[in-house]
């Protein structure tokens, strides 16, 4: 029989949690319930929540027949994977660049921070400006090195429009990689690399063999939630490009966005929000698992 200490701290344990798992309650779950809710309903601003009617998975159906879903769709899959691929490697470059003890290295260190901790709708503002056919930074020093002999169209050509929404992510996003995997990098023993370069192992076998296994368990956390991150993420592709030109930047997050705010359809929105949790969460699900067979 439990003793009265034993209940009592029980207790005083459940209440300290309770006020978390209450806001978690308020700001996660209920939005996601009160979202699947309205995707089984035809809502609209004129016919919000209960007043609208019940068409039970006709969303579904419509959204899976929707030849702009699924562009969206794989524009936001080539969106994230090359933000993430480029994120990692310029991370882990000033990473392994920042841990070296360089000159000038915590100097790097604390510049490159900025951009990341600017909001995304500031960010993308300023690279809009770089970016402009006539003013803008970028083609005022590509017409001035030769480069160039006529300004780009950055965002209003279908080729390199998506490309210049994933070079903003990356210079947004690669410092909490570099920050994170410099916090790895400091947890390394240094006595396994002398080691390893008294028995002949250059600086590439060493990264190979100690370096990336090593932080193997935080690379995998980090490309999932970098991941999740990027597919959800609104703000650059919104203010950048709107989805432009001729929906070739269109991310699902502002596929979802737009069907809310501009055709007024909520039902719609909530079902494709609906549908980006199934491919995320699958996806999640599949990479814990990985991590848990690599890491064992």
């Amino acid at each position: 029989m439990q003793s009265s200490y034993a209940r009592s701290t029980r207790r005083f344990s459940y209440a300290l949690i309770a006020p978390v798992v209450g806001i978690m309650l308020l700001v996660i779950v209920f939005p996601v319930l009160d979202t699947a809710r309205l995707s089984f309903f035809d809502a609209t601003f004129i016919k919000p929540g209960l007043d609208a009617p019940f068409i039970g998975f006709k969303n579904y159906f419509s959204a899976l027949n929707d030849k702009l879903f699924w562009r969206a769709l794989w524009i936001t899959v080539k969106w994230t994977t090359a933000s993430i691929i480029f994120q990692f490697a310029l991370g882990f470059g000033l990473a392994l660049l920042v841990n070296c003890k360089v000159r000038g290295a915590k100097v790097i260190r604390s510049l490159y921070l900025i951009p990341w901790m600017l909001p995304g709708a500031l960010a993308a503002l300023m690279w809009k400006w770089m970016y402009h056919g006539s003013i803008g930074l970028l083609n005022y020093v590509l017409l001035q090195s030769g480069f160039s002999n006529e300004p780009i169209p950055w965002l209003s050509k279908p080729e390199t429009v998506l490309w210049a929404a994933v070079l903003v992510n990356v210079w947004r996003g690669a410092p909490f990689f570099m920050i994170m995997l410099l916090g790895g990098l400091q947890t390394i023993s240094h006595e396994l690399y002398e080691s390893a370069q008294i028995d002949g192992a250059n600086f590439v076998q060493r990264f190979i063999h100690i370096t990336i296994p090593l932080l193997r368990p935080l690379i995998l956390t980090l490309f999932i939630y970098g991941t999740v991150g990027a597919f959800n993420f609104l703000d650059i592709v919104l203010v950048l490009t709107g989805g432009g030109p001729a929906n070739h930047s269109l991310v699902l997050p502002l596929y979802a966005w737009r069907s809310a705010f501009f055709d007024m359809r909520i039902g719609y929105a909530a079902t494709i929000s609906m549908l980006m949790c199934l491919v995320l969460g699958g996806f999640v699900l599949t990479a814990f698992r990985l991590k848990a067979a690599t890491t064992s």
